[in-house]
């Protein structure tokens, strides 16, 4: 745990950490480290003296103020404090706060003269222009970005020069310019349009929202992503329509997709993921996106795929609505406070239920149903 505190000596909360009260509950988002700590009382209590780097003492008279005796309120103070910088929240002392911030790296900004050009394509609110001098790279991320395809001048270039299995790092690339938007809050989910609303479908890899997706999309909803959504402060949705990377698992439950040669191509990883553009499972699927609509997030699930599962659906209260909005978080280093003030009101106004299933034939009906529940309409 390391050594106590001295009592007249000052603790002082690290710089850059973000909080948010929500529903009685603390929380504290830590950037650096991309962790999420919910607190107590006496440890928000406690974290709120040390922006004014209180003493030991300080803060053990404050705990007595709240009816705890002075052995209690000491040894429960040192313990919170031994929490805090194990978790590397607070420094004792009030030397200088030196962070060691990592910056993404930035891609290259400048094109040889003798490049061909990709079409320009909308990854989440930027619009990307790939240059190369190999007339082959510009072609593999023509067939791969056609979903985002836009016929609107870029605003970013990035160049890749040819070299073997660059195919494979293209779709990370994207998703990486994705998860540096500073205009909206990004999260890990893919997302599916329905009328005039989104319905979010965070959650990590491996937790089947491709799959979902792509289920939700074959029956008649919009496309917005199977990766990335971008969510604006008053809650409108921006969509990243990539291609629905499913894996060869799932493939043989999309009977329509049985023979479709055009989700495959040389090099972009066949014998694991079939890239499948959503216009193949429903022609409007990305409708929505070229209406210029935006949808209003007005949905959220958190579905959870583990074979043999029980159909299990739950009503997150806000405090895990926000916890699951946070383990699922792309961009908060970026946008800050500003991004999980919207990930508080997400979670205080729009309804979020985790659902874990065994497969399709389980979460589809319950996915529905709370589609209907929220008033959504109809999915097909």
């Amino acid at each position: 745990m390391g050594e106590d505190v001295q009592a007249d000596q000052p603790v002082v909360g690290r710089s850059g950490v973000l909080t948010v009260e929500i529903d009685g509950a603390h929380v504290l988002y830590d950037p650096e480290r991309r962790r999420a700590h919910v607190l107590n009382q006496s440890a928000a209590t406690i974290w709120a003296m040390l922006d004014s780097s209180p003493s030991m003492d300080e803060l053990t008279q404050r705990l007595v103020g709240q009816g705890l005796s002075p052995t209690e309120a000491a040894r429960d103070v040192q313990e919170l404090l031994d929490r805090f910088r194990s978790q590397g929240l607070v420094r004792a002392s009030a030397g200088p706060d030196i962070v060691n911030r990592s910056q993404p790296t930035p891609l290259s900004e400048l094109s040889p003269p003798d490049a061909f050009r990709s079409a320009t394509l909308s990854v989440l609110d930027q619009r990307v222009v790939v240059a190369s001098t190999d007339a082959g790279v510009v072609d593999a991320v023509d067939w791969f970005g056609a979903p985002l395809r836009v016929d609107e001048p870029g605003e970013r270039l990035v160049v890749l020069e040819p070299a073997p299995g660059f195919e494979r790092s293209l779709p990370a690339r994207l998703n990486r310019i994705a998860a540096e938007s500073t205009s909206s809050l990004v999260v890990h989910a893919a997302g599916v349009v329905v009328g005039s609303s989104l319905v979010l479908l965070p959650g990590p890899p491996g937790s089947g929202k491709s799959t979902l997706a792509a289920a939700l999309v074959d029956r008649g909803c919009g496309y917005a992503s199977d990766e990335a959504i971008g969510l604006r402060p008053n809650l409108e949705a921006v969509g990243y329509p990539k291609r629905i990377a499913l894996e060869l698992g799932s493939w043989s439950l999309f009977t329509g997709l049985a023979d479709l040669g055009s989700a495959t191509r040389d090099g972009f990883d066949p014998s694991r993921v079939r890239w499948v553009d959503a216009r193949d499972l429903s022609r409007d699927a990305i409708g929505w996106t070229t209406a210029r609509q935006r949808p209003r997030l007005r949905l959220g699930v958190a579905a959870c795929y583990r074979p043999e599962a029980h159909l299990e659906v739950r009503r997150l209260e806000p405090i895990d609505a926000l916890t699951t909005l946070l383990a699922n978080d792309f961009n908060l280093p970026i946008v800050g406070m500003a991004g999980l003030t919207t990930m508080r009101r997400i979670a205080v106004e729009v309804p979020f239920y985790r659902v874990e299933h065994g497969g399709l034939d389980q979460v589809l009906p319950a996915v529905e149903e709370l589609v209907a529940t929220a008033g959504l309409g109809a999915v097909r």
